[in-house]
């Protein structure tokens, strides 16, 4: 009988730290996720600001290469993307 008992609550113990260890997973996924989509949407936003707005208009595509406005705004970006 002992031994029964002493099963069953080690195994009720394994379950129990096994369903913690999947919620605590999930919650810090969740939170990541979240912290990742804030700093990117930071990153956006800051980079968003010194680019000029009729230049962004101008571009539809990626056909759009070959216009003078998709090389001017390739060459800020790359300047945003080489500020730490």
């Amino acid at each position: 009988m002992r031994t029964k008992l002493f099963v069953f609550v080690v195994a009720l113990v394994v379950v129990t730290n096994g369903l913690l260890a999947f919620a605590r997973h999930r919650q810090c996924d969740s939170l990541l996720h979240e912290e990742v989509h804030r700093k990117l949407r930071s990153v956006v936003m800051t980079a968003a600001v010194p680019l000029d707005p009729d230049l962004v208009a101008a571009i539809h595509a990626r056909n759009d290469k070959p216009r003078p406005e998709y090389g001017s705004l390739r060459v800020q970006l790359r300047k945003i993307r080489k500020t730490p």
